[in-house]
């Protein structure tokens, strides 16, 4: 599974379902006549694992199990809906159901919880049935959460008894909120809702996959045709508890637009008080929290099955005076850490104790590279916990210090381990490349009282994947282009064609290249003949922005350069935050970049600034992959000839760059940068690219410019294939 915000999840084990009884009720009027006996099904029901921290039997009993029929057609894989049977409860987690005998395939759906069924009727397609098995949601939340399941049979004998073990996908997300120590003195939780939470649940979703343990997994959320939204009913903290659960809500879309993230957004609103230097204050003001993390921005989705554990990590003053209020405003005055959760690894475990510790994770993934880094968050109660390396036996590995809060980075074989001083992090560094063609990993064991949680850190490889292809698309005016080799608009010279070899260079980047895929693929227009729109950015993986692109005005269409530009750039910062597979490498030509892609290119007279010098050097601090990767290691200052005009922007001004290449003798004039966050690349100019600019052409690496943008490349790369294939590549 990818990592998605897709953050990772975790699995809980529990004891058992609270099983309601219930009554054989088949209805055999809608059962055909004549198919000859019947057969008897044992279904050993498991619940999904995610579990939050109420104990209300909410979401753990099936009080209701309907098993929904499905008959193989004439037309092989299309299975019709034939009728409904209401399973009876055995305990333990058994249901029985009595099924009419067919030589056919029959897919047999499950579902917990549900009893109006009269969307469908008989005829019906399984594909049909998932949009139209609809069920409202309830402000006030439901008694019983709606679940999932299903089982295939090749057929059903007659007098027969079989069994299936059904794992069950519920249909909700639940919040859970805590206050972390350093904020208890400050804040008392009240209450938790949710507004514009969506008024329908979709009981099947429209795809999951299967973990290993076999529980569904959900990447997408399904959110039925004609949802309306509805502000929730409050939970509430009778207790003065500094922890909230049992809010259960519908899966709800990612808002993408930032203009309407404030407005349309599923919102968590927290009710609570704000102590500051008055201890005796009672009023209860509400605070909007939206669901986000740093690693996932998928702004508003929520996910069934799913965890959202909240913890308030700080309170800086009062908030809104009414949930509505809260609700129509950016969230102000609380901080948060968020961790989602769900069945994909063990990532959460209760002590016996009591004792309580999630991470958001238990598989950390990290690049290739030397120095790439991956930050986990992690929750506990009560504090401190502390790390040791330990071997696959889960055996504490000697002779290695044992890590605590705050304290130094202790190395491991492949990597290095930290804690941040609050404990609310995990960071793990990779010490060297893995150029080895296989993953490293490593495991640590976390451990709070009475539980102990491993946890493996895997380094991937910069081998990725040989039939993947990845698409470049280059974006121009006529002064600079890779060519096309898919868009067949219009036929356009290559006049980067030094760029075209490197690229193209199928022992450089190739099934059996230094960076072994499947390849790189050239798509190419002139920004003339079409605006860059969201669906035209979105058929490709890395968009090559050269200069003039924006200063144009597509079939005249808007009413300025201005207007199309700012378009233009609030286009590609949207295709860049809908995915982490992306990849932007763009010229700072245009003051426009600012307002979307947050860059200040402190534009003169018209144009960037400008330097005379003769010579770039390779940045001092360069990032670790391109300084040293699969092409080979760079040496910082090692100084390159300029060719075409040396544009530059300022380090002081754009603190959130790293730079890559800087005019030689000035560190704050940076010719090449990155933005790690976003994954855009700034670069002076497309002379760089062209015959006699700073490649040596032909497809070779001779030099420090080939090396570095072999390295870059290569991480380009593996950002776009990496991401999509881990971890399970």
């Amino acid at each position: 599974m990818k990592k998605k915000l897709n953050i990772k999840g975790f699995a809980l084990l529990i004891g058992c379902l609270l099983l309601g009884a219930c009554s054989d009720q088949t209805d055999d009027s809608r059962i055909p006549t004549g198919s000859g006996g019947k057969t008897i099904i044992s279904f050993q029901v498991k619940a999904a694992q995610v579990e939050s921290r109420a104990t209300v039997a909410t979401e753990k009993t099936i009080n209701q199990l309907m098993i929904l029929v499905f008959e193989e057609s004439s037309t092989p894989g299309t299975y019709l809906y034939k009728y409904p049977v209401t399973a009876t409860s055995l305990g333990n987690n058994t249901f029985e159901a009595s099924l009419q005998a067919t030589d056919s395939k029959v897919k047999t759906c499950l579902i917990g919880n549900v009893t109006d069924i009269s969307a469908i009727t008989a005829g019906d397609s399984y594909e049909e049935m998932i949009s139209l098995l609809t069920v409202p949601f309830p402000a006030a939340g439901p008694e019983y959460l709606p679940m999932y399941g299903e089982a295939s049979f090749n057929q059903l004998a007659s007098g027969g008894n079989e069994s299936r073990t059904v794992y069950m996908l519920r249909a909700l997300a639940t919040v859970d909120v805590s206050v972390a120590n350093e904020a208890t003195s400050k804040f008392k939780l009240k209450n938790i809702q949710a507004v514009r939470a969506n008024s329908l649940i979709q009981v099947i979703p429209d795809a999951y996959t299967e973990n290993p343990a076999g529980n569904k997994v959900v990447s997408s959320p399904s959110v039925p045709a004609g949802s309306t939204t509805l502000t929730t009913s409050a939970v509430t903290n009778e207790n003065d508890a500094t922890t909230l659960a049992g809010l259960y809500l519908p899966e709800s879309e990612m808002i993408i637009h930032e203009s309407e993230q404030t407005s349309q957004a599923t919102s968590l609103i927290i009710g609570g008080i704000y102590i500051g230097d008055d201890p005796g204050n009672t009023e209860v003001t509400y605070y909007r929290v939206d669901f986000k993390t740093s690693a996932n921005d998928q702004f508003g989705q929520l996910l069934r099955n799913h965890k959202y554990m909240v913890s308030i990590a700080d309170v800086s003053g009062p908030g809104e005076s009414s949930v509505e209020e809260a609700g129509s405003k950016p969230g102000k005055n609380m901080g948060t850490n968020i961790i989602i959760l769900d069945d994909e690894d063990s990532g959460e475990i209760h002590g016996p104790d009591g004792s309580y510790l999630a991470v958001e994770t238990s598989s950390i993934y990290v690049n290739y590279y030397e120095e790439a880094t991956q930050t986990i968050t992690v929750e506990s109660d009560p504090d401190p916990y502390f790390i040791q390396w330990v071997d696959d036996n889960h055996q504490v590995v000697s002779g290695k210090a044992t890590m605590t809060w705050g304290g130094a980075a202790v190395e491991g074989t492949h990597f290095s381990l930290s804690i941040a001083a609050d404990g609310s992090s995990i960071t793990v560094t990779a010490l060297e490349n893995n150029l080895t063609g296989t993953e490293r990993r490593e495991k640590a064991m976390i451990t709070l009282n009475t539980i102990q949680l491993v946890i493996t850190i895997i380094q991937k490889t910069h081998v990725t994947y040989d039939k993947e292809n990845i698409v470049i698309f280059s974006y121009c005016d006529l002064n600079a282009d890779l060519g096309d080799e898919i868009m067949s608009i219009a036929t356009y010279p290559t006049t980067m064609q030094p760029l075209k070899d490197f690229i193209k260079n199928t022992s450089l980047f190739g099934p059996g290249g230094k960076l072994a895929f499947g390849g790189f693929k050239i798509a190419g227009l002139y920004s003339s003949a079409s605006p860059m729109t969201t669906r035209l950015a979105d058929l490709f993986d890395i968009i090559l922005i050269q200069e003039g692109t924006a200063w144009v005005n597509p079939n005249n269409a808007y009413p300025s350069y201005e207007a199309y530009s700012t378009e233009m750039f609030k286009n590609l910062s949207e295709w860049l935050r809908f995915s982490p597979q992306r990849i932007l490498m763009t010229v700072f030509d245009n003051p426009y970049m600012e307002t979307s892609l947050g860059v200040n290119c402190e534009f003169e007279w018209g144009s960037p600034k400008f330097s005379n010098s003769s010579q770039y050097a390779i940045a001092s601090d360069i990032p670790s992959f391109i300084r040293k990767g699969p092409f080979g290691e760079l040496t910082t200052g090692t100084t390159i000839n300029a060719v075409g005009t040396s544009y530059y922007i300022s380090r002081t001004a754009n603190p959130h760059l790293t730079p890559i290449l800087v005019i030689n003798g000035n560190t704050d004039q940076m010719v090449m940068s990155v933005d790690l966050d976003k994954r855009i690349i700034y670069y002076a100019n497309t002379t760089w690219f062209k015959t006699s600019g700073l490649l040596t052409g032909n497809g070779n690496v001779n030099k420090a410019f080939d090396i570095l943008m072999g390295n870059l490349i290569s991480w380009m790369a593996d950002t776009v294939i990496g991401e999509k294939l881990a971890p399970d590549a």
